[in-house]
């Protein structure tokens, strides 16, 4: 092993002495690299950002979404009429395209955060309200369509599920009756949408 070392070192030093440009040629080298993928991990950032805004501009803007708010509001809660929204002889109603519209836009949207296409940290700070409201308001109807194909709105309820998670952490240290509550919303949502998964591949 001692001779490996002399080797090795008698190496460097005839690489100093013959080639005087070698290691600063590799220090530069390295600090391009660093520099390079400190670059690269700022532009994704960046993009993240933008594409997080202009999702959000979009979202706020939207006259279709906008104007589904307005028609799911009258059924929010209800739970036969969500059930009932949500089979498929009923989607050509204008209060089913409705929640479909708002269903879809943010299964886009949580497929997308997935992805690392938008920043999740700046949408939760936005829009975790919304999207918990959605899933807990809405839930029958979600649970609907997902007998018919349990993919349905898959990238939404993984959403939601991991901002309620989000969302009773924060509670925890600060609210703790809001925690219980929203815990115990969840559980229930989410053991439904798991009896449902559990018959659909037992049917396969």
């Amino acid at each position: 092993m001692g001779d490996f070392y002399e080797a090795l070192k008698s190496i460097m030093y005839n690489l100093a002495i013959e080639h005087p440009t070698f290691y600063s040629t590799i220090l530069t080298g390295l600090l391009a690299a660093i520099f390079t993928t400190r670059t690269i991990a700022k532009q994704r950032e960046l993009s993240r950002e933008k594409n997080s805004l202009d999702f959000q501009a979009t979202y706020k803007h939207n006259q279709e979404v906008s104007d589904s708010w307005h028609k799911i509001r009258e059924v929010r809660g209800n739970l036969e009429e969500l059930k009932r929204l949500g089979k498929d002889e009923c989607s050509g109603e204008e209060t089913a395209k409705a929640l479909n519209v708002i269903c879809n836009e943010w299964e886009r949207c949580a497929n997308a955060i997935k992805k690392n296409v938008y920043d999740e940290d700046f949408l939760y700070n936005c829009h975790g309200s919304t999207v918990y409201f959605i899933y807990r308001d809405f839930h029958p109807y979600i649970n609907e369509r997902r007998k018919k194909n349990p993919k349905f709105f898959n990238n939404f309820v993984w959403l939601a599920e991991r901002w309620c998670k989000k969302r009773a952490n924060e509670l925890k240290k600060t609210d703790h009756e809001e925690f219980e509550q929203i815990e115990k919303e969840h559980l229930s949502i989410k053991l439904h949408l798991d009896k449902i998964a559990r018959k659909m591949n037992q049917g396969s």
